[in-house]
């Protein structure tokens, strides 16, 4: 697939040029985006699953481990999508990367502590706050670990 084990994003770029046309992948922008929120809509679900673990055991690295495989491929998937975003848009994604990078180094970030403060006081709600509804869905919804794969089976 690769001439060496550390591709660039350009030799990425170039793969995904290749693969979509020998597969015939629709190289529609529009439609492409599309799939990349439901990509990043599938990692979101993995990072769910890896919170909801941290809650009931305090322990992240357990949950990181518990869930690497489905965070590898889900991050994979939206790599895949940004980099064919890119050629179809006829960015260089390396090149555009890097300028990037060299302007945030040169960037004044804005005092954090503010969001900070909101994520540590950002707690989940008690059972007495909550509606019957919240009650009913709360573990179906956030922390479940048998939920069905939803898989639209959209070409990477």
């Amino acid at each position: 697939m690769f001439e060496n084990d550390h591709p660039t994003l350009s030799d990425l770029q170039c793969y995904h040029r290749e693969l979509d046309a020998a597969k015939g992948f629709h190289p529609n922008l529009y439609f492409n985006m599309l799939l990349l929120q439901e990509e990043v809509g599938e990692l979101a679900s993995v990072m769910t699953r890896v919170w909801c673990v941290e809650q009931r055991t305090g322990d992240l690295d357990a949950a990181l481990d518990q869930h690497h495989d489905g965070l590898a491929e889900e991050l994979a998937d939206c790599l895949a999508y940004v980099v064919k975003l890119a050629n179809y848009a006829g960015v260089n994604l390396e090149a555009a990367y890097l300028a990037k990078m060299r302007r945030n180094l040169k960037r004044e970030w804005r005092d954090r502590g503010e969001m900070e403060q909101g994520i540590e006081n950002c707690v989940p709600m008690t059972n007495e706050q909550m509606t019957n509804d919240q009650k009913a869905g709360q573990h179906s919804e956030c922390c479940s670990e048998s939920r069905g794969n939803n898989d639209i089976s959209a070409p990477v």
